[in-house]
């Protein structure tokens, strides 16, 4: 055969699971070494719990040895040749495999294992991701987290006959906000919040009350694009921890309603990430006086610490 078809045989195909994102370049590589020098490589883990094999109807029918069980993950490493055939084989016999190293097993090719020396969790369920976002800031195998803090506030002015929209959602009140946009206190000091975190401005430069082509726009417009701007310079929202200041009306269960409206649009996997608080102003000041509506917010952003600040960006010579 040629020297380029023999070549072809050796060549390795790498599958990894992307549902598995937290995987160490150091699990990586030694997969990949060890199937250049073998053929077939899988990282895998070996089982720390009693392992049990049961019917359909869940009665155990024995109890398997751990020490010869492990849980097989990705990335899965192969000689290209072999995949396609063993592939094809499993699929010209309708067996349906639950991952790629099985067909390899029924095609007679022996699969090294190689043991994990990281974490490496499939992301299934939400809960699932908060618990590898919790890992990933304690972690040492990974990158280190780098936290930002943001702090928001927002006052406007009460005006009788204008709609009251606060948190996202509409209060029946025989006042409403004035403002360029449609006055929403919270989700602006919200978004002033998160826009210092991420050393991206306030809103007011961005969205100046003296640009005719914004009058009246919806405050979760605003917020939507501020989320937009702060994943986009690599951060991930934490959370929200909010205070609202108003007389009247009383809002009681109305935070809970703005709780998981804010959740929604900020994108987060649960409405614990956001506290909404109220307090009034015990009859002094504008806001005591049922004259104003005030807020203020604290948020927290994550981000890989090897990124470059943003603040960076006018300087890069790139």
């Amino acid at each position: 055969r040629s020297s380029r078809s023999q070549a072809d045989d050796h060549r390795l195909v790498m599958i990894h699971d992307a549902a598995r994102p937290l995987v160490s370049r150091e699990d990586v590589e030694r997969t990949l070494h060890r199937a250049a020098e073998t053929g077939a490589a899988l990282l895998a883990h070996p089982a720390t719990d009693t392992v049990k094999q049961a019917r359909g109807d869940l009665r155990v029918e024995r109890t398997l040895n751990r020490q010869d069980v492990w849980l097989a993950q990705t990335p899965q490493v192969f000689r290209r040749r072999q995949l396609i055939e063993a592939l094809e084989a499993a699929a010209n016999c309708g067996i349906t495999l639950s991952d790629s190293a099985s067909a390899l097993e029924r095609h007679g090719v022996a699969v090294t294992l190689v043991k994990a020396s990281a974490p490496n969790p499939k992301i299934t369920t939400t809960w699932d991701l908060e618990r590898a976002e919790a890992g990933l800031a304690s972690d040492s195998h990974h990158e280190p987290l780098a936290m930002r803090m943001g702090l928001g506030s927002d006052l406007h002015r009460l005006e009788p006959g204008r709609p009251f929209v606060l948190g996202g959602i509409t209060l029946d009140h025989h006042a409403g906000p004035v403002g360029h946009s449609d006055g929403d206190a919270l989700l602006h000091a919200i978004a002033d919040a998160l826009l210092g975190a991420a050393g991206l401005g306030d809103i007011g430069e961005l969205f100046p009350d003296t640009d005719a082509r914004l009058a009246g726009i919806s405050s979760e417009e605003i917020l939507g694009k501020v989320v937009r701007q702060v994943r986009e310079a690599g951060f991930v929202i934490g959370n929200v921890d909010a205070t609202i200041s108003l007389e009247q009306p009383r809002l009681g269960k109305k935070k809970i309603d703005m709780r998981d409206r804010i959740a929604g649009l900020l994108g987060l996997p649960t409405p614990s990430r956001v506290c909404i608080k109220a307090k009034t102003g015990e009859g002094l000041d504008a806001i005591g006086r049922g004259e104003a509506v005030g807020a203020q917010a604290i948020v927290s952003l994550v981000a890989l610490r090897d990124r470059r600040d943003v603040s960076d960006t006018e300087d890069d010579p790139r």
